[in-house]
C-alpha cells in the first residue's frame, strides 16, 4: 500500500511538470514576477532535482508568454487593430510551437505507459527547446516592448535570423517566410491595381496627403472627384523608417514607380469603361512570380528584384505607349520648347516690345494680370492658332524679397506651365523648375539683344546730328558694338549649338526608345545638358553673365534716353570695351569647339 502511494505520488508529480510545462501551475508549481517554480514549502525534493524540475518550468514560462501574444492577435478576442504582420507572425509562432506541443503529448503518453520515468527523462525530450523557445521569446518581447508593426516585424525578425544553432535559424526563417506572404500580397496588389492593401498602415509605401487635403480631410476619391479623374492623380511615396534593412531603396523606388504607373493607368477611360492596365498573361505571369517568391523556405533579394525589374520593364513599355502614342509627348515637347526656350522667337519679340513699359518699372499687384493681358494680345498678333495650347501657359510675378531691393517686373517674372494628365508623370515640378530656369535666362539674352539692336538705331541718329562730338563718342560706339558681337554670338550659341543640337539628339531617343524610363532618363539629359553648356550650373559663370546683360540693358536705356555723357563715362566705356571683347572671343571659342564636337 506503501508502494502504491509512493507511486501516485510520482506519477502526480510528473503530471505537474508537464501542466508546468503547458504553462499551468498547481500544488508544486507556482508562478510569479520571476516565472514558473517550485514552491519553496513543497518537501522532499533535492537541491538537484529542484533545479532540473525549475529549467523545466522556465521552458514552459516562456511558452505561456508566446501563447499569450499569439492568442492576442489570432483569437476572437483579438484587437481590431492588429496589423496583418502581427497576425502572420502569431500564425507562424503557432506553426514553429507545433512540434513543441507535439513533444508534450509524447511525453504524457510515455507517462501514462510508464510511471517510474525519471524526470531526466522529460528533461531529454525537452532539450531541442531549451535554446529555441528563449531565442523566439527574445524576438517577441522586443516587438511588445519597442511596439514594432508592419514591416518592422521584418526588419527585427532578419535581425535574428542569424543564428549557430540550426533550430533556431530555421525557426526564423519560418517566421521570416510568413510574414513575407504579406508583403508579397500586399506587392500584387500594388503592381496589378495600384492599390494599397494597408488597412493598418503598415507598408512602406502611402499616400501623399499634400497640407491642403490634410487640412479639409480630402482623400483620393474626392481629389479625383473635383478635378475630373485626370488633371491631379494621386501621388505616394516610400517611408523610409518602414523599410526592411535589407530592402535596398532602389528596389522601392522601382516598386514605387510600378504601382503609380498602374494606378495612372486605372484613371484611364475609353467610353467610360475603365481600361485594364496589363494584359491577363501579364497579370497572371506576376502573380506566380511573386506565388514562386513566397513559397521558398528563404528570401532572395536577387530573385525579388529581378522579377520587380521585368514587371517594371512591362509597365514602362506600356506607360510610353500611352505618352507617346495617345498623348503626343513629342507635341508637348515642341510646345514647351516653343515657349520656356523661346522656339517661338516672333511671340517673344512682339511680348518683349509690348511689355517692356510694363514691367521695367518695380511690379505692383496688379502686374501679373496686366502682363497676361498683354502676353495673350503678343500671342493674337503674331498667330491666328486658337488658344488651346496657350492656355496652359500663365506668367507669374514671383514675391517681393525681404532683402528691401525693388526688383523691376522683368527680374520677377516667371513662367508657369499646367501639365494635362497622364504627361504629369514626366513633366514632374522638378523638371519644370529647370524649364523656368532656362526661360528667365534665354529671356534676358533676347531682351539685351533687342535692347542693343535699338541701340544701334539711336547711335545711327545722334551719328548725323552730332557730327563734331564722333570723335568723343568712339568708345561708346565700340562698346555697343562689343557688346552686340557678345550677344549675338552668345544668342546663336544658345538656340544653335546647344539648344537645337541637344533637341535633336533628345528627339531621336525618343523616337527610338520603347521604354518609359529610357525616355524619362533622356529628358533629364537634355535639361541637364543645356543647363550645364548654358553656363547656369557654374554659379560664378551665371552671376558674370547676369550683371554682363543686365549691363547691356543699362547701357541701351542710357543710350534711349539720351543723356549726356562725361569723359569718366567714356573712360568706364573703354575698360568695359576690352573685358566684353575677351569674353566675345572666349564665347567664339566655345562655338568652334562645339563645332568641332571638343
Amino acid at each position: 500500500r506503501i508502494v502504491a502511494v509512493a507511486d501516485c505520488k510520482i506519477q502526480t508529480m510528473l503530471h505537474e511538470v508537464i501542466l508546468a510545462l503547458s504553462g499551468f501551475t498547481g500544488d508544486v508549481f507556482v508562478e510569479d514576477q520571476s516565472g514558473i517554480h517550485v514552491a519553496s514549502e513543497f518537501p522532499c525534493i533535492h537541491a538537484g532535482e529542484k533545479a532540473v524540475l525549475n529549467k523545466l518550468a522556465r521552458i514552459g514560462f516562456l511558452y505561456k508568454r508566446l501563447k499569450s501574444f499569439i492568442e492576442l492577435h489570432l483569437t476572437s478576442l483579438a484587437k481590431q487593430g492588429t496589423g496583418l504582420y502581427l497576425k502572420a507572425l502569431s500564425s507562424g509562432l503557432n506553426t514553429v510551437l507545433t512540434p513543441y506541443r507535439d513533444t508534450l503529448l509524447q511525453a504524457e503518453q510515455d507517462v501514462l505507459k510508464d510511471p517510474y520515468l525519471p524526470v531526466t527523462h522529460l528533461q531529454h525530450l525537452l532539450e531541442p527547446f531549451q535554446l529555441l523557445l528563449p531565442a523566439l521569446d527574445t524576438i517577441v518581447h522586443e516587438i511588445v516592448q519597442q511596439q514594432v508593426c508592419g514591416c518592422g516585424v521584418l526588419h527585427v525578425l532578419h535581425q535574428h535570423s542569424v543564428s549557430g544553432n540550426p533550430a533556431i535559424q530555421d525557426a526564423v526563417q519560418r517566421l521570416l517566410q510568413t510574414c513575407h506572404g504579406v508583403l508579397y500580397r500586399q506587392l500584387a496588389a500594388w503592381f496589378l491595381h495600384g492599390s494599397l492593401m494597408d488597412r493598418h498602415d503598415e507598408f512602406f509605401i502611402r499616400k501623399e496627403v499634400s497640407d491642403e487635403q490634410a487640412a479639409i480631410g480630402m482623400d483620393e476619391e474626392d481629389t479625383r472627384t473635383n478635378t475630373g479623374g485626370k488633371s491631379r492623380i494621386q501621388r505616394f511615396v516610400v517611408v523610409y523608417d518602414l523599410l526592411p534593412s535589407y530592402l535596398p531603396q532602389r528596389v522601392a523606388e522601382k516598386m514605387l514607380f510600378v504601382g503609380e504607373a498602374v494606378q495612372l493607368f486605372s484613371t484611364r477611360k475609353v467610353a467610360g469603361v475603365r481600361q485594364r492596365t496589363l494584359s491577363q498573361a501579364e497579370e497572371s505571369s506576376i502573380l506566380s512570380h511573386l506565388a514562386a517568391l513566397e513559397q521558398q523556405p528563404t528570401f532572395n533579394l536577387m530573385q525579388l528584384e529581378s522579377v520587380v525589374d521585368d514587371i517594371k520593364s512591362t509597365v514602362s513599355q506600356h506607360l510610353w505607349q500611352l505618352l507617346m502614342e495617345e498623348s503626343d509627348l513629342l507635341g508637348q515637347l515642341q510646345t514647351l520648347k516653343s515657349y520656356f526656350l523661346l522656339g517661338r522667337g516672333e511671340l517673344f519679340l512682339m511680348f518683349i516690345e509690348l511689355a517692356d513699359n510694363l514691367l521695367k518699372e518695380p511690379a505692383n499687384d496688379n502686374t501679373e494680370h496686366d502682363v497676361n493681358l498683354v502676353f495673350k494680345q503678343a500671342f493674337h498678333k503674331v498667330t491666328s492658332d486658337g488658344d488651346d495650347i496657350f492656355r496652359h501657359f500663365h506668367l507669374s510675378i514671383a514675391p517681393k524679397q525681404d532683402n528691401g531691393d525693388r526688383l523691376c517686373g522683368w527680374d520677377r517674372l516667371s513662367l508657369e506651365y499646367t501639365v494635362d494628365w497622364p504627361l504629369h508623370i514626366l513633366f514632374t515640378p522638378r523638371v519644370l523648375e529647370k524649364f523656368v530656369m532656362l526661360f528667365k535666362f534665354f529671356l534676358i539674352v533676347k531682351r539685351a539683344q533687342l535692347a542693343l539692336q535699338d541701340a544701334w538705331v539711336q547711335q545711327m541718329v545722334t551719328k548725323r546730328a552730332f557730327e563734331c562730338e564722333q570723335p568723343r563718342l568712339a568708345a561708346l560706339w565700340r562698346l555697343r558694338y562689343q557688346m552686340s558681337f557678345l550677344v549675338n554670338n552668345l544668342q546663336y550659341y544658345l538656340q544653335v549649338d546647344v539648344l537645337e543640337s541637344q533637341y535633336s539628339v533628345l528627339v531621336a531617343k525618343m523616337k527610338s526608345s520603347r521604354d518609359f524610363e529610357e525616355s524619362r532618363v533622356a529628358l533629364d539629359t537634355f535639361l541637364a545638358t543645356v543647363l550645364a553648356q548654358s553656363f547656369l550650373l557654374v554659379r560664378p559663370v551665371a552671376h558674370c553673365l547676369e550683371k554682363i546683360l543686365n549691363m547691356c540693358l543699362q547701357f541701351s536705356a542710357l543710350t534711349a534716353y539720351g543723356i549726356q555723357v562725361t569723359d569718366r563715362d567714356l573712360t568706364e566705356a573703354e575698360r568695359m570695351s576690352t573685358v566684353v571683347s575677351w569674353l566675345g572671343d572666349g564665347l567664339c571659342l566655345r562655338r568652334f569647339s562645339c563645332c568641332l564636337g571638343i
